[in-house]
């Protein structure tokens, strides 16, 4: 495990890079946010032991492979797995 410092307003990624990392927040805040008709829609904001960037370590062209390989039972699961994860976001967001 590595440590990275970032300054503030620093873009640590963008929506749709892909990374083999991700990070938790051991001092400060993190905005997560997408680009929404011409302005930045905040997700969530994230403190001191939060995780982020998981998901970007998902490459969707692999996952939609998998998919498509999957039982319809699995597939239901990891679909229901990855609903929750959003609902996570958006809860943990709408707290502070």
């Amino acid at each position: 495990m590595s440590t990275a410092v970032f300054q503030p307003g620093q873009m640590i990624f963008r929506e749709g890079d892909t990374t083999q990392e991700a990070y938790r927040i051991l001092k400060g805040r993190v905005e997560i946010s997408i680009a929404g008709e011409g302005k930045s829609v905040i997700l969530a904001q994230l403190g001191e032991g939060d995780i982020f960037g998981e998901m970007a370590m998902v490459d969707m062209d692999q996952l939609e492979d998998r998919l498509k390989r999957m039982s319809e039972k699995d597939r239901k699961y990891l679909e229901y797995l990855l609903d929750q994860h959003a609902v996570l976001i958006k809860s943990k967001g709408s707290h502070t």
